[in-house]
C-alpha cells in the first residue's frame, strides 16, 4: 500500500514509519523542517498549500502541535487546522481518497461525566482541543475524502515526552516525589504506542467512512497502583504524595474501538515492554526533551 505519513519525525510518527516499513508498505514520510535519526524524510510545511506529486492509497495524519510546545491559538490554527485544510484540498484533487487523523481527548474540553465515549458532548475545549476538534470536523464533513478520527489519550512508550505517565517515569528515575490525585480511582487514560501502531496497521485494510474511535487501555488500573508499578520496575525510592483532586477523574469507554478489533496490552505489560528490556529497551532508552519537566503531575 502507498501511504503518505505526516509528522514522521515525532514520537508517534517515528514508530508508525518503522512499523509501516516493516510490513512492506511504501511510505512517503513528511516532517516539518528537518531529517532525524538517519531516516529519509521529506520536509513539508503543511500550513501552506501542498505541491507534492503522486497518488496515495491513504494519508495517516500524525502531524500537529501540542500545548507543551505553545499556548498560541494562531500557532494551533496553523499547525492543526490549516494543515488539515491543505491536506484535504490536496487529497481532493485526486491524490488520496482516505485519511486516518490522530486527534486527542482534549477535544472534549470540560468533561462532566465519569466515563466518556465518542458521543460525549464537547464543552468549552481549550485552544488546543478546539483546533483538534475543528480539524476533525473538516475531515468528517469532506465529501471527497473518507475519514477516520482516532481520539488519543497520552501515548506512552520509549522516548515519550509529554504524557503524565512519562513524567512519572522521569521523576522515579530521579528519585523525586510523585504527586497524584484520586489515588484509588481506576483509570485507563493511557495508550501504548505499539498498540496504536498495530491498530492503525489493521485499519488500513478496513472500511470505516466517517467514524470516530476513542482509544485507551482496555482494562484500567488505580492511579496509586500505576505509580507503584513504575517505582517497583525502576527500583526507585520516590515517595508518593497524595493531594486533593483539582478536577474529577474520568475513564474512557473504548468499546467501539474494541468492536473494530482494537486490543491493548495490560498496564503491567506496557511498563515491562518499556522498562524491563521488552523489545530490546532499557532504562537508558528513556531520553526526554526538557519540556517533560513542564508537564504537571
Amino acid at each position: 500500500m502507498k501511504i503518505l505519513l505526516t509528522g514522521a519525525s515525532g514520537f508517534i510518527g517515528r514508530t508508525l514509519l518503522r512499523r509501516l516499513q516493516q510490513e512492506g508498505h511504501e511510505v512517503l514520510a513528511l516532517c516539518h523542517a528537518h531529517q532525524e535519526n538517519g531516516m529519509s524524510l521529506v520536509s513539508c510545511d503543511l500550513s501552506k498549500p501542498l505541491t507534492l506529486a503522486g497518488t496515495f492509497d491513504i494519508i495517516i495524519h500524525a502531524a500537529g502541535i501540542s500545548p507543551a510546545q505553545t499556548t498560541s491559538m494562531k500557532v494551533f490554527k496553523h499547525a492543526n487546522v490549516d494543515s488539515m485544510e491543505n491536506l484535504l484540498a490536496w487529497a481532493s484533487a485526486g491524490h488520496a481518497r482516505r485519511m486516518i487523523f490522530l486527534s486527542s481527548v482534549s477535544v472534549y474540553g470540560k468533561i462532566q461525566s465519569a466515563c466518556i465515549d465518542e458521543d460525549t458532548p464537547i464543552i468549552q475545549p481549550d485552544d488546543y482541543g478546539l483546533s483538534k476538534y475543528v480539524a476533525e470536523r473538516l475531515l468528517l464533513e469532506s465529501t471527497k475524502v473518507e475519514g477516520l478520527v482516532l481520539r488519543l489519550p497520552g501515548v506512552f512508550g520509549i522516548q515519550a515526552e509529554r504524557p503524565w505517565l512519562a513524567h512519572v517515569v522521569q521523576k522515579c528515575m530521579r528519585g523525586e516525589d510523585v504527586t497524584i490525585y484520586a489515588p484509588e480511582f481506576v483509570g485507563n487514560n493511557y495508550l501504548y504506542i505499539e498498540d496504536l501502531a498495530a491498530f492503525i496497521l489493521q485499519l488500513l485494510e478496513e472500511k470505516w467512512t466517517g467514524k470516530t474511535l476513542l482509544l485507551g487501555l482496555t482494562k484500567g488500573i488505580a492511579i496509586r497502583q500505576a505509580v507503584e508499578v513504575v517505582r517497583h520496575k525502576i527500583g526507585s525510592g520516590s515517595r508518593i504524595v497524595v493531594e486533593e483532586s483539582k478536577t474529577a477523574p474520568f475513564t474512557l469507554d473504548v468499546s467501539r474501538a474494541v468492536r473494530h478489533g482494537f486490543a491493548s496490552h495490560s498496564f503491567m505489560s506496557m511498563i515491562d515492554g518499556c522498562l524491563c528490556g521488552g523489545g530490546g529497551s532499557n532504562h537508558d532508552d528513556f531520553v526526554y526533551a526538557t519540556a517533560i519537566d513542564k508537564v504537571a503531575s
